[in-house]
Formats: structure tokens, sequence, C-alpha cells
């Protein structure tokens, strides 16, 4: 092999180079951010996370295997694009249920009534309950069995959760500020640290958690908002 084809392959090696760390450095960009549910799902095998009670601020970074690493880009190129169509996909109308009343002249009758109205519900969740009140602003990210997250432009979080008999939640408490408050007749409570606050509490045999970068006020409005769907 001639000096002249020798620095050829050195040149083509490099550029291959270029190309592989260009992969890495934008996944290592990217996973920070929430993926969209489908690329999780693509993805399984090539992460690990916590389980899904865990809060926004508690999850820890998705690892990537470096073979795996210029997949995982090429999914999130493919998906970028159609985010919206995909987020919209994964959201379904769900009635709201109420109650009726009809008066007689020797009896009223109650009736369990659908009011007309409806709220977005995440095609995937499987819980009994769901906030019918998000924070203007605030948009669908992606939602497992029992938690579902979204986030406003400015990155801000805010998760539900819905958990039965034998699950637990963890939050950080430490130099916390906590508050017994009360939450449409029932005790809850509010953690506020930081930028973060809180709101959970116990009702129909679940426990409930609100986790938000924002307001008590906005928090306590998304609790207070949390209704029966099925």
């Amino acid at each position: 092999m001639t000096a002249e084809e020798i620095r050829q392959e050195i040149a083509k090696l490099k550029l291959r180079l270029a190309f592989q760390q260009d992969f890495e450095d934008e996944v290592g960009t990217l996973r920070g951010n929430a993926f969209p549910a489908r690329v999780k799902r693509l993805c399984d095998g090539l992460k690990t996370r916590t389980e899904p009670s865990t809060p926004p601020r508690r999850r820890t970074a998705w690892h990537i295997p470096k073979g795996g690493r210029i997949v995982a880009a090429v999914l999130i190129v493919l998906m970028v694009g159609a985010g919206s169509a995909a987020a919209a996909l994964q959201m379904a109308s769900v009635g709201l249920l109420g109650l009726s009343a009809q008066s007689y002249p020797d009896h009223t009758s109650y009736s369990l009534t659908y009011t007309g109205k409806t709220i977005e519900v995440p095609e995937s969740w499987e819980g009994s309950f769901y906030p019918a009140y998000i924070p203007e602003g605030f948009v669908y990210r992606n939602s497992a069995t029992s938690e579902v997250i979204y986030a406003d432009a400015s990155k801000r979080a805010l998760s539900f959760s819905e958990n039965g008999v034998g699950s637990s939640v963890d939050y950080d408490t430490e130099n916390a500020k906590i508050t017994a408050v009360e939450l449409n007749g029932a005790e809850a409570t509010l953690i506020e640290k930081e930028e973060w606050v809180t709101v959970i509490w116990l009702a129909n045999n679940r426990l409930f958690s609100i986790d938000m970068q924002g307001s008590a006020e906005e928090a306590l409005m998304v609790a207070a908002s949390v209704i029966m769907i099925r």
C-alpha cells in the first residue's frame, strides 16, 4: 500500500469516527429529555430506569450502551418530526359522569349520567382516576401504568400518580416545608422544597400524588380536580 493510499484510509477512518462521535454527543444531549412512549418501547433493552412511581425529579438518566447509541439516535430523529402527532394519538377523550336528579310529585329519582364534558386521558392509562385540570402550557409527555408526566416549554415537569395497596412513592423531604391541608374533604400532605411542590393524599383506597415545578396553588388545583373516570 502506497503512502497516498494509507493517508486516504486514515482520512476515511477519521470521518467514520467523527460521525460516531456526533451521534454519541447528540444522544447525550437528547437522553436528558422525556422520550416519547413509542421510543421507550423500541429502545427497551438499551436503557435502564427507576420504577414508574418515581417522580420526574427523582428519575435516573437512561443509560444507553455504546453499541446501541446510533440505533437510539436514529429512532429519535425519526420520531421528532411526528412528536406532536404521536402525542395526540396517545390521548383519548373520556366522558365525565355526574349526578342527575329528576323530581316527581311523590319522590326524586337520582341517577349517574354523562355530563357531556370530556377530558383527555392517555390511551395507556390504566388507573380509575385522572386530573380534570392541567395548568395552561403543560402538554402530555409520557405515561406508565400508574404515573403520567406533563411538561411545559420551560421544561417544568408535572406528574400525577395513582397507586394501590402495597405501593409506595418516595420524595425528598429533607429541609422541606411540610403542611397538612384539606383536599375535597380528605386530609392531604403538602410538601414544598425549592421549586418543587408535592401533594399526597389517600382516597377511595388509592394513594394519589401530584408532583410539579410550580406554586402550591397550582399543585392543589390539579389535585382537587382529580376525578373518577372509570
